[in-house]
C-alpha cells in the first residue's frame, strides 16, 4: 500500500472532503471506500506524500463537488499528474544508456509494455512506456 507517509499525506486530504451522502452513516462503506482509493492510488504509482498532493490538487482543481473522489476520478487525476512529470523529464534517450541497459530496454521491458495493450487495465502504462521511448502505438484491438 502507500508508504506512511504518503498514507498521511491522503488521510490529511481525505478530511478536507466529505464522504458521498450514501455511505455518511455507514463506516463499514466509508472504510471499504478509504481502502479502494488508497489501493486505487497505489496502484497508479503514487508513492510519496508529493505525489498525493499534487493528485489531490489536481482533484480539488477539478471536482464538481466537495465529496469524495471515486476511483475513476483518482485515476484520470492521477494521469493529469503524470502527464505532467513526463513532460517535465521528456523522452528517452537510449544514447545514454549503457549497452547491457539498452539490451534490456529492447529485450524485456519494451516487449513487456507491447503486452500490456492487450490488457485495458494495464493500456495506459504500456503505450505511455512505449512513448516515452519513441515507440509507435499500436491502435487498440
Amino acid at each position: 500500500m502507500l508508504n506512511p507517509d504518503a498514507a498521511s499525506e491522503f488521510q490529511s486530504w481525505i478530511r478536507t472532503l466529505s464522504p458521498p451522502q450514501s455511505m455518511r452513516n455507514d463506516s463499514e462503506s466509508m472504510k471499504r471506500e478509504l481502502n479502494l482509493l488508497r489501493s486505487t492510488l497505489h496502484r497508479a504509482g503514487v508513492t510519496t506524500s508529493d505525489q498525493v498532493s499534487s493528485v489531490f490538487e489536481e482533484i480539488k482543481r477539478t471536482a464538481q463537488t466537495r465529496s469524495w473522489p471515486t476511483s475513476k476520478e483518482l485515476i484520470e487525476a492521477c494521469s493529469k499528474v503524470r502527464g505532467k512529470v513526463q513532460q517535465q523529464f521528456g523522452k528517452g534517450d537510449r544514447s545514454k544508456l549503457t549497452f547491457d541497459e539498452l539490451e534490456k530496454l529492447e529485450n524485456e521491458i519494451l516487449p513487456k509494455a507491447r503486452s500490456w495493450l492487450e490488457y485495458p487495465s494495464l493500456r495506459e502504462h504500456g503505450e505511455a512506456t512505449l512513448e516515452f521511448w519513441g515507440e509507435a502505438i499500436p491502435a487498440a484491438a
